[in-house]
C-alpha cells in the first residue's frame, strides 16, 4: 500500500504552541553502493553542501555525514581524468578497437573529511536512535541524499530506495519509520537527488496501518525526479563545470553562485524579500536545469492526492487547460515565475499554454524517433569504417588482439608514436573520424529533444499544480487545506534563517 491514507480518511492537525526558532541539524547520506558506482561527483556534492552550511551558519551548525565506506582507506571512489590528459595512443586505440568504456577511469579513497561512518543501514538506524533522539521541538532536520536510487515494486511503486554502501537499501518505508521515531515537533526537510527519488515525497503523508504509528514529524522535501524516472548527474569526471544535477542548481540558487564560484544569471529571490527560500530554489532549478529531470516537491504529491482537476463540465474547477491568464492569477510567486520562464524558453504564448506544450512535446517525440533511426545508422557506419583500421592495426601488431597480453604494455611505451602515426595515417582514418563525430553530433541533437520534451512536461506539471492548488479549498475539507498551508510554509522556509514564532505540527489519524 502507498504511504498516504485513502482520500476518505480524515487528517487532524494539532498545532503545538508557538516556539522560539530551534536549531537546524544536517544529515548527509552520500556515495555509491560500491567503488564502481561511487563517482567523484558525489564526493564533490558533499563538499559544496558543507561550504553552503558554513556560509549560512557563521557560528556553525551540526552536520553528520555518512559517505560510502566511511573511514576505510581502501580505494572506493571512481574518477576520470579529462580525455585531453590521456596519452594519444590510448585514446586512438580505444576508439578504433571499440573499447572506450571506462577509458581514463581510476580509483582512490574518498576525501570527505570527518565522516561519521559508512552509509550503512545500521549506522543510519543508530544515528536516528542516538543523535536524532536528542533533537528538540522546533528543531529542523535537513536530510541531503546524494547517492544512487532504485525503483519500487509493482505492488508499491513509490516505495523506492536509496542505495547504500555494500548494496544495502534504505527504502521509503524504512525512512518513514526512522522519522516517526524523532521527538515530537521536529521538522524534516529532504533534498534528494538519487534516481526515483520522488518516491520519498510519500513521507509527507501519514499512514494508518504502519505498526509504529502515523508520521508525527512535519516533513517536506525536494526531489530530483519522480518515483518512476531515473535522475541525471552522477559522473566520474573531475571537471565540476560539467556537473548538471538537481542539487547543483538548488544549492547555487541559495548561494547566489555556481559550484565553481561563478555568478548566476537568473535572480532566484522571486519575492524580493532578501532570502532565497527552498521553494524558490526549486523554482530556479526547474527553470535553469539543462538535465532531463522531471523534478518535484512534497506539495506536488499532496495536491495530486488531496485535490482534483476539472472534469470538463461546469464544475467551477480549473484544469491545466484552463486559460493561462486565469492560472497565472491563481499561481504563487514561484509557480508564476516557472510558467512564464518555461513558456519564454519554449517560445510559447497565448492562452492555451498547456495545449501548446503538449503539442510541442509530441513534436519532440516524433523528432526523437527520427533521430534514433539516424543514430543507429550512424553508429553502424562508424563501426564499419573502423573495421579496416582495426584489421590492419592488428595485422601490424597482432598482440593487440588481446589487451591483457604483456607485450601490449611494452608496445604502448616503446612504439606509442608509431601506433599513432599508423592509425592517423591510415586511408580510412579520416572517414572514421567524420563518422564518429557525426554520431556524437546526432546524439547531442537527440539529447536536445529530450531537454525540450522535459521542459514541456515541467510546464504542464506546473500548470496542473496551480489548478490543483486553486481547487483544493473547493474539493477538500478544512483540515486538508490547513495541512497544505503548513506544508507550503515549510517549503517556503530558508536555510540559515528561522523566523520567530515558528510553529510545529503534529499529524495524527482522524476517526
Amino acid at each position: 500500500m502507498p504511504l498516504h491514507r485513502s482520500a476518505a480518511a480524515a487528517l487532524v492537525i494539532v498545532a503545538l504552541p508557538a516556539v522560539a526558532p530551534g536549531e537546524d541539524h544536517f544529515l548527509v547520506i552520500g556515495g555509491g553502493a560500491d567503488p564502481s558506482t561511487n563517482q567523484v561527483s558525489l564526493e564533490k556534492n558533499v563538499a559544496v553542501f558543507r561550504a553552503l552550511i558554513g556560509e549560512s551558519y557563521p557560528t556553525g551548525a551540526p552536520i553528520d555525514v555518512f559517505f560510502s565506506d566511511g573511514d576505510d582507506p581502501s580505494p572506493d571512489l571512481l574518477y576520470r581524468e579529462p580525455a585531453g590528459s590521456l596519452p594519444r595512443v590510448n585514446v586512438l586505440l580505444a576508439r578504433v578497437l571499440g573499447q572506450t568504456d571506462a577509458l581514463g577511469e581510476s580509483y582512490r579513497s574518498h576525501s570527505v573529511d570527518g565522516v561519521r561512518g559508512a552509509s550503512s543501514l545500521e549506522n543510519l538506524r543508530r544515528w536516528f536512535r542516538s543523535t536524532g533522539g536528542t533533537l528538540g521541538s522546533g528543531d529542523r532536520l535537513f536530510i541531503y541524499a546524494t547517492a544512487h536510487g532504485g525503483k519500487g515494486d509493482e505492488e508499491d511503486p513509490r516505495n523506492t530506495a536509496i542505495y547504500l554502501w555494500g548494496r544495502e537499501e534504505l527504502r521509503v518505508r524504512e525512512l518513514a519509520g526512522l522519522i516517526d521515531g524523532l521527538p515530537e515537533g521536529v521538522g524534516v526537510v529532504l533534498v534528494m537527488v538519487q534516481c526515483y527519488s520522488g518516491g520519498f515525497a510519500e513521507l509527507a503523508f501519514s499512514r494508518d496501518d504502519r505498526p509504529s504509528g502515523p508520521n508525527r514529524a512535519g516533513v517536506c522535501g525536494f526531489f530530483a525526479t519522480t518515483h518512476d524516472r531515473p535522475a541525471a548527474g552522477c559522473t566520474p569526471d573531475i571537471d565540476e563545470e560539467q556537473y548538471h544535477e538537481y542539487s547543483s542548481y538548488f544549492w547555487e540558487a541559495i548561494r547566489g553562485r555556481t559550484r565553481t564560484g561563478e555568478p548566476i544569471g537568473r535572480e532566484p529571490d522571486l519575492d524580493g524579500d532578501g532570502l532565497v527560500s527552498l521553494a524558490e530554489a526549486h523554482a530556479y532549478t526547474l527553470l535553469e536545469s539543462v538535465t532531463v529531470d522531471l523534478s518535484m516537491k512534497t506539495s506536488d504529491a499532496f495536491l495530486r492526492h488531496s485535490s482534483r482537476l476539472s472534469t470538463g463540465v461546469d464544475d467551477g474547477l480549473l484544469s491545466a487547460d484552463s486559460p493561462c491568464p486565469d492560472l497565472l492569477a491563481e499561481a504563487s510567486i514561484p509557480d508564476r515565475a516557472v510558467i512564464r520562464g518555461l513558456s519564454d524558453s519554449l517560445g510559447l504564448t497565448g492562452d492555451d499554454r498547456a495545449g501548446q506544450a503538449r503539442r510541442l512535446a509530441e513534436e519532440t517525440r516524433s523528432e526523437a524517433r527520427r533521430l534514433d533511426r539516424s543514430i543507429r545508422q550512424a553508429r553502424s557506419r562508424a563501426v564499419a569504417s573502423g573495421i579496416g583500421i582495426r584489421d590492419d592495426l592488428i595485422g601490424r601488431w597482432p598482440e593487440l588482439k588481446n589487451r591483457w597480453n604483456p607485450a601490449v604494455t611494452a608496445l604502448l611505451t616503446t612504439e606509442a608514436e608509431a601506433v599513432v602515426v599508423f592509425i592517423e595515417g591510415h586511408p580510412g582514418y579520416d572517414q572514421f573520424e567524420r563518422r564518429r563525430l557525426r554520431l556524437a553530433e546526432l546524439e547531442e541533437l537527440r539529447l536536445d529533444q529530450d531537454r525540450i520534451w522535459v521542459r514541456c512536461r515541467r510546464l504542464q506539471h506546473t500548470l496542473e499544480r496551480v489548478a490543483l492548488e486553486a481547487n483544493l479549498p473547493r474539493v477538500a475539507d478544512g483540515e486538508a487545506v490547513e495541512r497544505f498551508r503548513r506544508l507550503i510554509a515549510a517549503e517556503s522556509a530558508s536555510i540559515g534563517h528561522r523566523p520567530e514564532g515558528a510553529t510545529a505540527a503534529l499529524v495524527t489519524p482522524g476517526g
